[in-house]
């Protein structure tokens, strides 16, 4: 691959918040319309964040749309802008590569955006070779469609300008007609596990790795589970001290940049979502994992395969789901008459109130009451059970049979 391709293909991964991206030396050529140039000052109205999103990021020339509040601009790719950046001798490159966290994805399956990143007014120098004084950062996080990885980076766009002495949002500066923007990935973090779906008792690593584009780099990794009015620190690592708070992250993996946490066993409140961060002075960047909890139903009748019944009897059959989480279910009754291969779900069927198990789990019950008549014998009757955790659902049947009385008492 070229090195104009590989700026081509780094320049369309973009980013959220305060997530990250993975990438080779970036150079991005951006060149906005006239039209929607916002005029000069009116960097200062932009919103804080902006989002990119990119259209094919294999194209020769690629069009992102690059949204700020209230104005809009747009800006183009152009692979021969490019080249020529990636010949110049005085840029310093970054040594981190995103090619190969992207290599056989699809240009449909990504979802890419891009944002400006404050340092709140901070200052610090970035430490690597040929850097100039001060920087522009921008923040990237790359999706893939199918919750296959997240992936962020922070860019950093040199400058000869110095801080503003007040937080940079106040004053963004403005991107002019036809300016070329070259950036460097200065540091990236991703995640193999965006989404996570476990059963109770079991163990599950989620997935967390990062770098930084300098050794030696005075990085702080911490993992947090929040959830709805609640946040644990579960694992903190400062390399600067040496100080370690909390398990589950193997410090000679983490020296690697494998911040990977790993949950021994997990219980009902191992659900929420966790934060993987990484800190190096002034830069910030993290990723999340929602982790949720799936139990199967375990289904039961109380009849057996074959209900036997005097005619005028009747019965309170019941079909039990229990032991499933979370709490929706469906249960539904069917009755099938003997050579109908199409059986009708019952009208008259009802469901019980759900109850919660002492492991949080849930049970529900479906019943009807059934009256023997002889023109019902032969009915095949089935429960099915539907949910989230269950690719198809569970079924459970029985066959009616009545007996008249005649048969009753010669039986007896």
């Amino acid at each position: 691959m070229t090195a104009a391709t590989s700026a081509l293909t780094s320049g369309l991964l973009s980013a959220a918040g305060r997530d990250s991206d993975f990438s080779t030396p970036l150079s991005v050529s951006l060149s906005p319309s006239k039209s929607s140039l916002p005029a000069p000052g009116a960097s200062s109205r932009e919103a804080r964040t902006l989002w990119m999103l990119c259209s094919s990021w294999k194209a020769e020339t690629t069009t992102l749309r690059l949204g700020s509040s209230p104005e809009r601009l747009y800006f183009s790719l152009v692979r021969k802008e490019m080249l020529l950046l990636t010949q110049t001798p005085s840029l310093s490159w970054s040594s981190l590569d995103l090619l190969q966290y992207v290599e056989g994805v699809e240009a449909e399956q990504l979802k890419c955006e891009l944002h400006r990143y404050s340092t709140e007014g901070g200052y610090v120098r970035w430490p690597v070779l040929g850097a100039r004084e001060y920087n522009h950062w921008f923040i990237c996080i790359l999706r893939h469609s199918r919750g296959r990885f997240t992936v962020a980076g922070t860019l950093r766009h040199p400058s000869d300008q110095p801080p503003p002495g007040q937080p940079d949002y106040h004053n963004w500066s403005v991107i002019a007609d036809k300016e070329v923007l070259t950036t460097t990935v200065a540091m990236v973090i991703k995640t193999q596990t965006p989404s996570v779906k476990a059963r109770l008792k079991s163990q599950q690593k989620l997935h967390c790795q990062f770098d930084v584009d300098h050794k030696g780099a005075k990085v702080t990794v911490e993992w947090h589970r929040h959830r709805p009015g609640e946040r644990t620190k579960l694992f903190s690592y400062n390399r600067r001290t040496g100080q370690t708070e909390g398990s589950g992250v193997g410090l000679r993996a983490l020296a690697a940049g494998d911040a990977s946490y790993t949950l021994a066993s997990t219980t009902m409140i191992s659900e929420g979502t966790y934060i993987c961060s990484v800190s190096v002075n002034p830069l910030f960047a993290k990723v999340d994992i929602y982790l949720q909890i799936e139990e199967s139903p375990h289904v039961s009748l109380n009849v057996g395969t074959t209900l036997l019944l005097q005619e005028g009897k009747d019965l309170m059959v019941k079909c039990e789901a229990n032991g499933y989480y979370p709490r929706d279910v469906e249960i539904i009754w069917y009755e099938e008459d003997p050579g109908t291969p199409h059986p009708k779900p019952l009208n008259h069927s009802v469901l019980f109130s759900h109850k919660v198990n002492r492991d949080m789990t849930f049970l529900l019950s479906g019943v009807f009451y059934l009256q023997a008549a002889l023109r019902d014998s032969g009915k095949k009757f089935t429960c099915s059970v539907s949910h989230q955790s269950l690719k198809v659902p569970i079924t459970k049947s029985f066959t009616l049979i009545v007996e008249g009385e005649c048969q009753y008492s010669t039986r007896s």
